[in-house]
């Protein structure tokens, strides 16, 4: 695998990893988007991607807000209230989208998981085929 190769892979796997925190509620949607948006051209996935648009869309809300370690920095109490509300309406507008790149990533994350539930649900079938 070459270096580029490998850069585009562990993106790939950076944005999944980062859209299943967000729809499992590890990650709050606000640190994700910035997080997708910043390793989407290693990925090389689409500009225009329509799961992209939305998540670019809300780093642009909020990029004045401080998120992860810049927090320490900032005095948040009088910000939270403006960070909740924007995790909300962050969550209702990237949920599926996180989850159209969950689905789409994990065939290129997770192949053998995907083989195996192809082969299970197949399996059946050519179990009763057998038999005839």
């Amino acid at each position: 695998m070459s270096w580029n190769e490998s850069e585009f892979f562990e993106a790939r796997r950076a944005i999944f990893d980062v859209a299943r925190a967000m729809l499992v509620g590890e990650l709050s949607y606000l640190e994700g988007a910035r997080t997708i948006v910043e390793r989407w051209s290693a990925a090389r996935l689409a500009d225009f991607d329509p799961d992209l648009l939305p998540l670019i869309g809300v780093v642009s809300e909020t990029d004045a807000l401080p998120l992860g370690k810049e927090r320490a920095h900032w005095q948040t109490a009088a910000l939270q209230p403006e960070i909740d509300s924007k995790e909300i309406w962050a969550r209702r507008l990237c949920e599926a989208h996180c989850k159209s790149l969950v689905n789409r990533l994990r065939a290129v994350i997770e192949p053998k998981a995907i083989a195996r539930e192809v082969l299970c649900e197949y399996r059946d079938t050519f179990i009763e085929l057998a038999k005839r």
